[in-house]
């Protein structure tokens, strides 16, 4: 009965729902139909990246359940498509040999229409096989039964340039009823002629997905060497399909790398591709690129420029799609419905429309479930209104019902301790990430972990042991060789530490050995790792070895030099899973106590609104040196109930004391 009593308590003293979020926009939709709504970049660039801070609510202000679209890959879509090869007609070739410069080739192809019953749909032609490398201008014309011509292209493109880049499709307009033929002009300066397979693929696109362009916010350039870094703001919240690059140079093809950035940030590229622009008979442009999910706040660029100038003007243009809300406003409700988003202080919701969705591709009954939500014909269509204000937004801390110190702990069975100073927190929610001298005197389950404050009374808090992660630099020893081994010691940062992963740097430009990678916890010997370090020629990259998260207090890596000389590694980088702390708590001086190996795992009521403590961001904290905890063994402070017990005592034996004097002297006097 208590613990109910207590999670009642934190449900009524937790906001209201509607006054979490800072942003409103009416909905602007059909009662009673299953509506799609198009979610605008404005609103999706103030939500958080998995959009839990949204919400709809009806015209009384009661809150209507919705489904989100969330496949928002511009890649991402459901077709259905149809395939047509057709038959050439007949073929002509002529050759123009201009006094100066490259001949150009011309190719005409004459091809049999699409089957009848097809007048309506659009068609995309598309080239196959040819030559390995070909820039060709293209024009489409329609030949009609009654001996008329209909242009559908008149200057298109198609290329194929190495390294598998290529663009041979065109969309055509829709075709003409009396369309008897296609005719195909292809025309290029390679060397002899394509002869290319046609075919003519439709496809109907099931998601209304929009195409949005969004500039962002260039931080600084930097150019080392041959390559230039750029550094990108990140909008808070915008999912990134692709990026787009503008400059003001004529001409160019240069590598590029992206790389996350900034607090959050994942070791990872991105992406990986080639940008250009080449002058020819039609110009080539490949300014689009796509890039993997990011986590940190901003990007890296890499350009690489070899030896050419770097690109001017430079500007950046996020690609990205709109993802689409789907929703049934209620009879009574519809009008006045509202959309609130935004603040990053609600967590998600958990409707029963989500089980609809599924991924792609779908076959059988997944993909009728995909076709329920996915196919435009099946709903009516809604919009969103201006963007505005919302008035019972609630700018008071989201977790100020939490800020209530617990029981008194008794100190001294912790060894070390850590002071802490909370800052101002807009959401009254504090983090910190643990350091690796933290882990290596804390248990392994972090049971003895412990937050006070000046009057060693306990703050709540949550542990996320998937927060984070740390690069740090491991001590190389000095290697010793026996056998054609060689055997290099690592001395960890902090000894015992939870590593996943170990990168090595050398100046050597080529090597191939076998290797084992050794750890040890208390005295127990484990293989990490084996297989191959690997090096070829004109890779510059650092070796990295993957194993499984393990606890270790010593390791070494054995290499396989045969009759070689050992290999030199300028660097060993250790990647060290580091948990983060989560506590309510106003701003102030706390103490974080670690190294109990006989403590249990504290039993926190926050723990039962986990989802809406690590729903809020939370500040970060200040935090001091691990150092020795000076309490350790000595009863330095006692609780008011222990001081209670203690005068109760002690009035009790001074009461016996008193009446035993008494008793003593009368005993003494006599009768």
């Amino acid at each position: 009965m208590a613990s109910l009593t207590t999670a009642a308590s934190f449900a009524q003293s937790s906001p209201r729902l509607e006054t979490l979020f800072p942003n409103q926009a009416p909905i602007e939709a059909e009662a009673g139909v299953l509506t799609r709504v198009p979610l605008p970049p404005e609103v999706v660039a103030e939500c958080r990246p998995d959009l839990s801070d949204l919400r709809v609510f009806d015209g009384a202000g009661r809150e209507v359940p919705f489904l989100i679209d969330t496949a928002r890959s511009l890649e991402e879509s459901l077709h259905v498509s149809e395939t047509f090869r057709p038959r050439v007609l007949d073929v002509k070739e002529s050759e123009m040999r201009p006094e100066t410069g490259p001949s150009t080739r011309r190719e005409q192809y004459r091809l049999q229409p699409p089957p009848a019953g097809t007048a309506g749909t659009v068609w995309s032609l598309g080239l196959e096989g040819g030559p390995s490398r070909f820039v060709l201008r293209v024009e489409v014309t329609a030949l009609l039964r009654d001996g008329g011509e209909e242009p559908l292209v008149t200057a298109g493109s198609v290329w194929r340039l190495p390294r598998g880049r290529e663009h041979l499709e065109l969309t055509l307009p829709e075709l003409p009823e009396a369309t008897a033929a296609l005719l195909v002009q292809l025309e290029g300066e390679q060397d002899g002629y394509v002869n290319p397979r046609f075919q003519l693929v439709s496809r109907r696109r099931l998601d209304s997905r929009l195409r949005s362009e969004i500039p962002l916010t260039i931080l600084g350039f930097r150019h080392e060497g041959s390559k230039t870094l750029v550094d990108v703001d990140r909008p808070r919240g915008l999912h990134l399909d692709r990026l787009r690059l503008s400059t003001s140079t004529d001409s160019y093809h240069r590598a590029i790398e992206v790389w996350d950035a900034g607090p959050g940030r994942q070791d990872e590229v991105l992406g990986q591709d080639e940008v250009l622009r080449l002058p020819a008979l039609v110009p080539v442009v490949d300014d689009e690129f796509p890039i993997g999910p990011a986590t940190g706040d901003r990007l890296r660029l890499v350009i690489e420029n070899g030896d050419s100038p770097p690109l001017h003007d430079l500007e950046l243009f996020a690609v990205t799609s709109s993802p689409h809300l789907l929703v049934t406003l209620p009879a009574g409700g519809a009008q006045g419905a509202l959309l609130r988003f935004g603040g990053g202080r609600a967590f998600r919701p958990h409707y029963d429309l989500a089980g609809l969705t599924t991924g792609l591709p779908a076959t059988g009954h997944e993909a009728n479930l995909v076709l329920s939500y996915r196919d435009p014909a099946r709903f009516a269509r809604g919009r969103l209104g201006e963007i505005s204000r919302n008035p019972l937004f609630d700018p008071t801390p989201a977790l100020a019902f939490a800020h209530r110190a617990g029981a008194d702990l008794a100190t001294s069975s912790f060894s070390h301790r850590r002071t802490l100073v909370a800052n101002p927190s807009a959401e009254g929610l504090n983090r910190m990430d643990l350091g690796l001298a933290d882990l290596a005197v804390a248990r392994p389950d972090l049971a003895d972990l412990r937050i006070v404050n000046g009057e060693a009374r306990q703050w709540a808090y949550l542990l996320d042991t998937r927060a984070a992660f740390t690069d740090l630099e491991l001590e190389v020893g000095e290697p010793s060789t026996e056998a054609g081994r060689s055997r290099y010691p690592l001395t960890l940062p902090a000894s015992p530490a939870t590593m996943t992963r170990l990168t090595l740097e050398s100046d050597i430009p080529y090597f191939d050995r076998s290797y084992t990678l050794m750890g040890w916890f208390d005295g127990e010997e484990r293989r990490l790792a084996a297989g191959r370090l690997v090096r070829r020629i004109g890779d510059p990259r650092p070796l990295t070895l993957r194993f499984s998260t393990s606890r270790i207090d010593r390791l070494e890596l054995e290499i396989e030099d045969g009759d070689d000389a050992r290999l030199d590694f300028s660097s060993a980088i250790g990647r060290f899973p580091v948990p983060r702390v989560y506590f309510a708590a106003p701003a102030g001086p706390y103490v974080l106590l670690l190294g109990d190996g006989e403590a249990s795992a504290p039993q926190y009521e926050l723990e039962r609104v986990r989802d809406v403590v690590l729903a809020v961001e939370g500040g970060p904290v200040a935090a001091g040196v691990l150092e020795g905890n000076p309490d350790q063994g000595v009863v330095s402070r006692w609780s008011a109930a222990e001081w209670q017990r203690i005068l109760l005592w002690l009035v009790l034996v001074g009461a016996v004391l008193v009446l035993a004097g008494m008793v003593f002297r009368l005993a003494k006097a006599g009768p």
